[in-house]
């Protein structure tokens, strides 16, 4: 969540005017603690790797970059530029996509597939943004790490 600092008669800084309770934020997201590294990719929190994803796309330094989140069918229609992501702009127009929730069910140690339901919104390299936009992936587990499969 962030927040600012407001001066108007109903707030005081950053809590509403004579009391200890903060201020809606003016925005959220859902986020790493540190940056996202190589280690992520051994994670065994399905969740984890979606976020990641999002995170790297329109980054082009991101490491590790976004087809290493992906199985080997997805890459392939990724890098054919078909892979669907819920955006409304083409994977090589957005600048940033923004994880706003993430829903899951836990998994346990044998699983191999898993279900995780996020919210995000795109940013386009124009500076448009998208509406809210509700994805569901279907990730598979294969050498015991999560990839990113097929958009639901």
């Amino acid at each position: 969540r962030y927040f600012k600092p407001d001066s108007s008669l109903n707030a005081d800084g950053y809590f509403v005017a004579g009391t200890t309770t903060l201020l809606n934020p003016y925005d959220y997201e859902v986020d790493f603690r540190e940056p996202v590294n190589e280690g992520v990719l051994d994670t065994p929190y399905p969740e984890k790797i979606l976020l990641a994803f999002y995170k790297s796309l329109g980054q082009t330094d991101a490491k590790p970059t976004a087809v290493e989140y992906l199985s080997s069918q997805a890459a392939s229609e990724f890098r054919a530029g078909r892979l669907r992501t819920g955006s409304p702009f083409g994977v090589d127009q957005i600048r940033r996509a923004t994880v706003k929730r993430i829903s899951y069910f836990p998994t346990q140690d044998t699983d191999t597939a898993a279900r995780v339901i996020a919210e995000v919104v795109f940013t386009s390299r124009a500076g448009q943004q998208s509406n809210p936009v509700e994805v569901t992936w279907l990730l598979q587990r294969a050498e015991n790490r999560w990839r990113l499969h097929t958009l639901e």
